[in-house]
């Protein structure tokens, strides 16, 4: 809350004003309800011109000492919260010689009122800054950890010389392990021979299952077995198949790309 003092005279009229501003677009917050409160009475500040409120309290000829005022601020828009404000009015005798003290320390305190009362649209920042930052580190952390899932999605390599079907490499994981080289190599060839079929007739009946894309290499699919996915790349004379666990993703096609790009370098 706002604590601070405002010295005056007995008798005197002094003058509250308040401006309400939007820390974040700097823009007047119209036909909020303010009242202040004191001991004396309650009443209300009036809005004069938008964003701006103001009222004058004439103090009583027969009081003096310290006297605590609460202000009261509920904003029109659901958006901001309720907030109350105090300060306190020293109330005495008058200055001898006129001194224009009371009325600098009243300024002052007017302005102090109008700085904090822009703490109201803090409770928007939620909205335009929180949220947008938790999605952009969220999306971050996902172009992170996707290169590992990337790898964990890989069962088994092979780069076949695509005229002479020989294998120039190759490289199994997983469940794959447990099967003998032979029939490993047999299944490769099979899933081969249906790339083929597939790229050069249209409307198979794996075409459903099946994406095709370019990405700077001849062709590259990818195949859907219900249990797993088999991705093929070819590039003039080399043809590279991935048997993946997961559909692949878009990262995951780019790279395999590079490298068969790398493979054809000459």
């Amino acid at each position: 809350g706002f604590e601070d003092t405002i010295d005056a005279e007995i008798g005197e009229t002094i003058t509250i004003q308040l401006q309400l501003l939007d820390p974040n677009t700097n823009n007047s917050i119209e036909n909020a309800s303010i009242t202040y409160s004191w001991k004396y009475g309650v009443d209300s500040i009036n809005q004069t011109s938008p964003g701006m409120y103001q009222t004058n309290i004439a103090l009583p000829d027969d009081v003096q000492g310290n006297y605590k005022f609460e202000l009261e601020i509920i904003p029109e828009n659901s958006t901001y919260r309720t907030k109350i404000y105090s300060f306190i009015v020293v109330i005495g005798e008058p200055v001898v010689g006129g001194s224009q003290l009371p009325n600098i320390l009243l300024w002052i305190i007017i302005g102090i009122l109008v700085s904090i009362v822009s703490i109201l649209g803090v409770f928007s920042m939620r909205s335009y800054v929180i949220l947008p930052r938790k999605r952009k580190k969220e999306a971050e952390l996902l172009t992170k950890t996707q290169r590992f899932k990337d790898l964990r999605n890989i069962q088994a390599i092979v780069i076949i010389h695509k005229l002479s079907g020989i294998p120039i490499y190759s490289k199994s994981y997983s469940i794959l392990e447990k099967h003998k080289k032979e029939l490993f190599s047999g299944f490769i060839q099979a899933i081969t021979t249906v790339g083929e079929e597939f790229s050069e007739k249209e409307g198979s009946m794996l075409e459903p299952k099946d994406s095709s894309k370019s990405y700077g290499i001849e062709k590259i699919i990818e195949l859907d077995f219900k249990y797993f996915y088999c991705l093929i790349a070819d590039k003039d004379d080399v043809r590279a198949v991935f048997i993946l666990r997961k559909k692949s993703s878009e990262r995951l096609k780019s790279q395999i790309s590079n490298l068969v790009l790398a493979l054809n370098l000459k």
